[in-house]
């Protein structure tokens, strides 16, 4: 029997498997390997993936989404287009408790403009605070902008008696309609005209009232 001397094969597959392999790392084939051209000699099996995926997009909550919190600052300058006028300024938090929908609670600070009450009776210029709920709805909101409709009330104690004759304690409905405006992020301008109402409600002997246009400006900060 004639001896069969399987070396050169073996060999052979050494080498065709050895350029295969090498072939593979510099044509990128197999994904599993990584060739440093700095290291040349050194083969990584396990490459890193960093830079291989995409960065995901940052995402930005929309305003107005629900269970969105607002901090907002306004002044407000009123008038009965007569001989009152009404300066007040206030801080809120507004709570979206649904899209486009916000209830908020602010805390008010006032002053009023009086003519100077007659002879036996209280009034004058006063100042006093107070504090206020409100229901806002943005109808339209748009990525930069929207525009809203707002209905509140709230209840004002004075230094003296508002309007002259009246009483120092009142209750101060109000409705407005508005526009927010983005001016950065997070943060918006907020401006609206609308009524604005000091009653004691039949609480007093004598309920004079006062009805006013309002205008009010202010910031909105979201959280």
């Amino acid at each position: 029997m004639s001896h069969i001397n399987y070396r050169p094969r073996v060999k052979c597959v050494a080498a065709l498997a050895c350029a295969s392999l090498v072939g593979g790392v510099f044509l990128g084939a197999p994904s599993c390997f990584a060739f440093d051209a700095n290291e040349p000699f050194r083969l990584d099996l396990n490459p890193s993936q960093e830079g291989s995926e995409a960065p995901k997009p940052t995402t930005h909550e929309a305003f107005g989404s629900k269970g969105s919190f607002r901090l907002d600052t306004t002044a407000m300058i009123a008038n009965d287009m007569s001989d009152v006028t009404i300066g007040m300024g206030s801080l809120a938090g507004c709570w979206f408790v649904a899209d486009g929908f916000s209830i908020s609670l602010a805390a008010e600070g006032l002053y009023a403009s009086q003519p100077t009450p007659e002879v036996g009776q209280s009034g004058g210029d006063v100042g006093g605070g107070g504090m206020s709920t409100s229901l806002r709805w943005h109808f339209l909101r748009e990525a930069s902008w929207s525009l809203y409709a707002e209905f509140g009330i709230g209840v004002l104690a004075t230094t003296d008696d508002i309007p002259n004759g009246g009483t120092a304690l009142n209750f101060t409905p109000r409705a407005f309609f508005g526009s927010s405006i983005e001016i950065a992020e997070d943060t918006r301008l907020l401006a609206a005209v609308g009524w604005f109402h000091i009653s004691n409600a039949q609480l007093g002997e004598t309920n004079p009232a006062i009805d006013a246009i309002a205008f009010y400006l202010g910031l909105s900060f979201g959280f």
